[in-house]
């Protein structure tokens, strides 16, 4: 049965269509797509199979009844190997499992670098759960609130379906003791553009604020807000319709010439090279 409430859903605040925390995509075989998330997410690849390359990840071919942690601000390709379906979780808040049970917990002084990409298979209650969202969004449901209602029910769902080692592995990307430190560096990262304007958000001392920031993220502050700008550079450059002058002019060069410039340095080529030989297709 069809909703109802659909006119009435466009009235409300919590309606957001442009951008759901819930979302399907399609692809079709040998499609190459650049990802790049604003905000944690979870893919569930409900048909099809497909390969993605992650960071410093080795590669990993994902089939049909598999989900996996993308974090955000991270860069990736994901190639289909044929047609595939993938449900798209977003997660604009911090992961909380229960409220006994901070991500935190997972983290393990001892723990070595994960050299692969950790999946899951579609397990239990999950696989209900997934044809219940399904459902709701053949409906056209787009409310928010609902959204991040069912986003906070899959966290428990993980809890009670895999072991702790499991969810180790899969959240591997975004472990470490100071979980709460790394969530507020990403969620401010796009409104500074200098060191000092990060570390008034904090409240810190320069020396405590860069002791405590290389503990976590393994390099200096400035080092690492340099190569989150040339990241959002590059991908706005090989993965947008924007002009080369809009976007040299969004991230504040003065002139085409100093932009070409910072290009030539970071990228080895100019930007407009850079776009013909980076011809990626952008996901949703």
């Amino acid at each position: 049965m069809k909703s109802n409430c659909i006119n009435n859903q466009q009235l409300c605040y919590h309606y957001n269509k442009d951008y759901p925390l819930i979302e399907f995509h399609t692809s079709s075989k040998c499609e190459v797509a650049e990802y790049n998330p604003a905000d944690h997410v979870v893919m569930f690849v409900t048909q099809g199979s497909l390969r993605i390359s992650l960071n410093m990840y080795k590669e990993c071919v994902l089939g049909t009844g598999s989900f996996f942690f993308h974090p955000r601000n991270v860069k990736s390709l994901i190639e289909s190997l044929e047609d595939y379906s993938i449900i798209i979780f977003r997660f604009p808040f911090n992961f909380l499992l229960c409220a006994q049970f901070p991500l935190e917990k997972l983290s393990d002084d001892k723990q070595t670098k994960q050299k692969e990409l950790q999946s899951l298979p579609v397990r239990g209650a999950i696989k209900s759960f997934l044809d219940n969202v399904v459902d709701l969004f053949q409906d056209k449901n787009y409310c928010s609130y609902f959204h991040e209602l069912k986003l906070k029910e899959f966290l428990f769902l993980i809890k009670v379906y895999y072991s702790e080692k499991e969810l180790q592995r899969f959240f591997h990307p975004i472990l470490n003791k100071d979980l709460e430190f790394a969530e507020k560096i990403y969620a401010n990262l796009h409104k500074v553009k200098t060191v000092k304007d990060l570390i008034e958000i904090f409240n810190y001392s320069y020396s405590g604020f860069e002791k405590r920031f290389k503990r976590v993220f393994g390099i200096s502050v400035y080092k690492w807000l340099q190569n989150e700008r040339a990241k959002l550079i590059f991908h706005n450059i090989t993965c947008t319709t924007k002009t080369i002058a809009s976007i040299g002019y969004d991230f504040g060069f003065r002139s085409p010439s100093h932009f070409n410039d910072y290009c030539k340095r970071m990228f080895k080529e100019t930007p407009g090279s850079l776009r013909k030989t980076n011809k990626i297709k952008a996901l949703v």
